[in-house]
């Protein structure tokens, strides 16, 4: 059972983009250079990645080896 309270991915992904920019004016540097921005790109890629394997990507194996590959 998924907890009720748990946040949407989109939501998080929004969350953590906007903490993203905060942190990137206070520190005066990109927000892709924050971990927030970081880990926004991450989920985004991971979202996007289990939407192609629901939707029957053909490799389906390959397809989730490659999303994890960021991990290395």
């Amino acid at each position: 059972m998924t907890d009720p309270n748990r946040w949407k991915v989109d939501e998080l992904i929004d969350a953590l983009r906007e903490s993203a920019n905060e942190t990137a004016s206070l520190v005066k540097s990109s927000p892709l250079e924050t971990v927030e921005g970081q880990a926004a790109d991450v989920l985004t890629e991971w979202r996007d990645t289990l939407q192609l394997i629901a939707d029957g990507a053909p490799q389906a194996r390959e397809v989730a080896k490659n999303a994890l590959k960021i991990t290395d």
